[in-house]
């Protein structure tokens, strides 16, 4: 996993080298995999800082870390390996629960819940870590809390739900994005995202709706440590179907292989209007069939950003997990 992120950060460097394109900000979940990525990211496109007298790190620009980008909470399954969820759900009712946009798993149980109220990252808080001026040490306090109370821990106004389905993750994802990229995007910044297979699956349905809803959310495959780009703009018109929340919209279009037809199925991530950041695109096809180039649809070209706003969405899925 801390490879994979390692390739990520390398990957977005030279990609930032090619697009003249520098990081601004950026988010994250509460999880320790997550922070652990971010961090692995930054520290190799050199955008952390260790004070040698004090012996802490610090990032370089503003990171925001917040319960609404937790992964999906799976409630009496948390702990459980498919092997031993089987053993005790019928097979149906675990895919049911894994793909269904509304059914939530069973509850996680009462005294395991009591337990899981003390953890940093159950709690519904969402904070700034500023970075320091590089005149002065920095101070391990230097955040801000913009959600929540940290004095509230354990009450059932700060604690995560007993089990999500996957609307309730799109929910609470929701807020995140009006509140703390869109305003954030409208004044021209790059953000970094990294964040779970399913808060990114949120993130994505906000902005290719088409491409990322219940009917076909169970088909979406999240790359672990894969960057995704999209380039956004802001919308000057009120006319503009187009819009997100928030009154930006993406610029690219849809990949025109989209709506070929193919003699093999396509994985919905592909047909998002965004670049996906692979060393090579190859997709899915039959055992034992070999395409020849000209059988392969094109690869979606790669987007200009050019005084335009733009997000990159980096999955860290069990990246360092």
């Amino acid at each position: 996993g801390r490879a994979q992120a390692v390739a990520a950060a390398r990957t977005l460097r030279t990609y930032g080298e090619e697009m003249d394109l520098k990081l601004d900000c950026a988010v994250v979940s509460l999880l320790d995999r997550s922070q652990e990525t971010l961090n692995l990211i930054l520290e190799h496109l050199d955008l952390i800082v260790h004070n040698q007298e004090s012996g802490l790190s610090y990032p370089k620009i503003p990171v925001t870390a917040s319960w609404r980008l937790n992964e999906r909470h799976y409630g009496a399954l948390v702990g459980q390996s498919k092997s031993q969820a089987e053993e005790i759900y019928n097979k149906d009712l675990l895919g049911k629960w894994r793909h269904s946009w509304y059914d939530p798993p069973p509850p996680m149980d009462v005294q395991t819940l009591a337990a899981w109220r003390k953890y940093p990252h159950c709690q519904r808080i969402t904070f700034v870590q500023n970075p320091a001026p590089d005149d002065r040490p920095h101070n391990i306090n230097d955040w801000t809390l913009v959600e929540g109370n940290t004095y509230s821990r354990g009450s059932d106004e700060v604690i995560m739900p007993a089990s999500e389905a996957f609307s309730h993750v799109l929910e609470r994802v929701l807020p995140f994005w009006e509140k703390n990229i869109a305003p954030k995007l409208a004044l021209g910044q790059n953000i970094l995202l990294v964040g779970h297979a399913n808060s990114v699956k949120a993130m994505l349905h906000i902005l290719d709706p088409k491409v990322v809803n219940a009917n076909t959310v169970k088909n979406v495959k999240i790359p672990n440590s894969t960057p995704l780009v999209y380039e956004m703009e802001a919308s000057t018109s009120s006319q503009d179907k187009n819009v997100l929340p928030g009154g930006i919209r993406v610029v690219a279009e849809r990949p025109n292989f989209w709506s070929i037809e193919a003699p093999f199925d396509l994985e919905p991530r592909h047909a998002l209007r965004a670049t996906w950041l692979e060393r090579a695109w190859i997709p899915a096809t039959p055992q034992g069939l070999v395409l020849h180039p000209a059988d392969r649809p094109p690869e979606p070209k790669r987007t200009v950003m050019v005084e335009s706003l733009q997000t990159i969405v980096a999955s860290a899925a069990e990246a360092t997990g």
